[in-house]
């Protein structure tokens, strides 16, 4: 005996498969946002451990003419 599938089941799958490919392609859209915002993140650390190093240079370097100044209020 043959068992044959109606039009109801097809309809289905087929809207079940829509489903599932607009699921797919929302979560790959996601995932290439995160990965975006990742990479733009990494770029923004970077730039800012360098203008901290800068400053730290620079507070040194502040640090050590404040202190080596002669003393004129003694």
């Amino acid at each position: 005996m043959s068992v044959g599938y109606d039009d109801a089941y097809y309809e289905r799958r087929r809207k079940n498969n829509d489903a599932a490919k607009r699921s797919r392609d929302a979560r790959r859209q996601k995932e290439e946002a995160v990965a975006a915002r990742a990479a733009f993140l990494e770029q923004e650390n970077i730039q800012l451990r360098s203008q901290v190093a800068l400053l730290k240079n620079e507070t040194a370097k502040l640090h050590l003419m404040l202190f080596s100044q002669p003393k004129v209020f003694e």
